[in-house]
Parts: structure tokens; C-alpha cells; sequence
């Protein structure tokens, strides 16, 4: 018997469901209906944007709000996302691998300064 699960979902034209569609095509179809909403929910959770708040100074906010304001289509989100991403990438490419995922939440307020 050939193999009818293709790219995590049921080919409904296969022979096999077809011969037996009484009992496997609306199985198929409740699979593939489940693989579609589990791709979404997963699509979904890469496209889900959490708030952060942080502390610049003003004239850093002001060079970012003209950048944003001369770049049409730029958005804020959009800019700081992208800048976030190139540092974290220069960052990880000095240290020769990704930071690895952290044990803790980070800690707010200001850091401690540390003794040399």
C-alpha cells in the first residue's frame, strides 16, 4: 500500500480514500481541517508581538521618530525589531554561536554596577 499522508495532510484524491471514502474521507477531511488550524494557531504564535518598555534618551527618540516619519511604509514596531535583530545577530556572531535560551526573566530597574 502506498503512503497517502502527504506534507502532514491526507491527499483525498488518493485511491485508498477514495475505494473507502465512506469511513476515511471524513476522516481525511477532519485531519486535514485539524492540520490547517494547527498550522494557523503555529503561524499565529510567530506573528504575536509582546509589549516592551525601555528608556532612551531624547535625542535617540527623536532620530527614530524622524527616521520613521521620512521612511514611508516604516513603522516604529518595524525599525526597532529590525535593529534588535541586526545587534543580536553582530553579538551572537563575535561570541561564534546563539546565546543560549535564559534560565530567568530578566530583572528590571537599573543594573548593579559591577566591581573591577
Amino acid at each position: 500500500m502506498s503512503n497517502v499522508y502527504i506534507e502532514s495532510k491526507w491527499d483525498l484524491k488518493h485511491p485508498v480514500i477514495e475505494q473507502n471514502f465512506e469511513i476515511a474521507l471524513p476522516l481525511a477531511k477532519a485531519w486535514n481541517e485539524l492540520m490547517d488550524k494547527l498550522a494557523f494557531e503555529e503561524e499565529e504564535k510567530i506573528h504575536t508581538k509582546l509589549r516592551i518598555t525601555l528608556q532612551l534618551s531624547e535625542e535617540v527618540i527623536e532620530r527614530i521618530k524622524n527616521a520613521v516619519y521620512y521612511t514611508p511604509g516604516l513603522t516604529l514596531t518595524a525599525l526597532a525589531e529590525k535593529a534588535f535583530c541586526n545587534i543580536v545577530d553582530v553579538l551572537e556572531k563575535e561570541r561564534n554561536s546563539p546565546f543560549p535560551k535564559r534560565k530567568d526573566e530578566l530583572k528590571s530597574g537599573r543594573p548593579f554596577k559591577s566591581e573591577k
